[in-house]
Formats: C-alpha cells, sequence, structure tokens
C-alpha cells in the first residue's frame, strides 16, 4: 500500500466517523429496558429512584438512576456536581453520600427511605437540605449538597429536554435543536 492510498482511505474513515449521529443515552429507555448498571450497586439505585422521585415526581420513571450511572460510569460526567470545586472522579462523591444518606435513616430507626411515609420522607427532605440530618457522616459531601444534587439530577431527568419543556407549556427554543430526545 502506498502513501496515498492509506491518507486516502484514513481521510474516508475519519470523514465517516466525524459525520456518524452522535450516540445518545436516553435513561428512559435505559430504564424500560432494564439495562445493568456500571457504577452504582441496586442498593444505591432503590435510594437514588426514591428520593428523587420524592424531590421531583417522575424521576424515576425518566430514569434518573440510569442517568446518574451513566453519567458517573463516562469519562467526562456532565453532572451538576463537576460545578461544586471537587477534585477528582466523581462517582465516590456519590456513593459516600449516599451511604451517609443510608446510615441517618437507619441510626434514627426509620429504615429504607422508600418504606417512609410521604410525611416522614418530606421531614427528611427537609432536614437533608437544611443540613439537620443527624448523623451524617463527615466524610461525605454536605447533607445540603447531596439535596441538590439528588435535586438538580431529578430536574434534569424530567424537565430537560424538548418533552419534559413541552409539559411546562415552555417553548423549547435551544440555539441548536438536538437530533434525539437526549
Amino acid at each position: 500500500m502506498d502513501r496515498r492510498h492509506l491518507l486516502q482511505a484514513g481521510g474516508v474513515s475519519f470523514a465517516l466517523t466525524a459525520a456518524a449521529p452522535l450516540s445518545l443515552f436516553n435513561p428512559r429507555e435505559a430504564r424500560a429496558l432494564d439495562l445493568p448498571f456500571k457504577a452504582l450497586s441496586s442498593d444505591e439505585v432503590k435510594i437514588i429512584e426514591a428520593l428523587c422521585d420524592a424531590l421531583v415526581p417522575g424521576a424515576r420513571e425518566a430514569g434518573v438512576a440510569h442517568y446518574i450511572d451513566h453519567e458517573l460510569a463516562s469519562p467526562a460526567p456532565r453532572l451538576l456536581l463537576r460545578f461544586a470545586q471537587l477534585r477528582g472522579p466523581m462517582a465516590p462523591y456519590y456513593h459516600n453520600a449516599i451511604a451517609a444518606f443510608a446510615a441517618s435513616l437507619t441510626a434514627q430507626g426509620n429504615g429504607a427511605f422508600a418504606s417512609l411515609s410521604p410525611d416522614a420522607q418530606h421531614g427528611v427532605i427537609e432536614a437533608l437540605r437544611t443540613g439537620t440530618i443527624k448523623p451524617w457522616d463527615t466524610g461525605a459531601v454536605a447533607a445540603p449538597l447531596f439535596y441538590g444534587m439528588m435535586r438538580n439530577d431529578g430536574v434534569d431527568v424530567v424537565y430537560g429536554s424538548a418533552e419534559g419543556f413541552k409539559n411546562l407549556d415552555i417553548p423549547y427554543m435551544p440555539h441548536i435543536m438536538p437530533q434525539a430526545t437526549w
């Protein structure tokens, strides 16, 4: 193979790769297909789904746990936590905060968050939001930051799309319309 042929073949390969549509992840579809999780345990998934759905109704069905898992497993996660001036990979921050949340509920004798009544869930959420939830592992991010993480991730999957804007009766006016819903 001569140099010219090699450059032509490489150029065609590059052009085809660059022109191919991006593979966009759809968390709702991932949940419907029951795709396996890469970064989260089944216990973490249960906590995320219950807490996010209590904060943002519809987050569970929108695939919030698959969204978080997908982002944590990616080399450049697009989660809001990356703007919190924390160093290193984001997965440990999620794992530690979820563990602190579960341990706090256990220490209070509450059991799993999903098993609590809506009023009890609201009380736990308020304590989480205000940082008064006790005990809270000091090795995890602060409780209000964890509250913000869960709330923002829930909002992202429920309302951060053309469909979400439509459900709010708000015109979706992106600078560039996405090729897919996610």
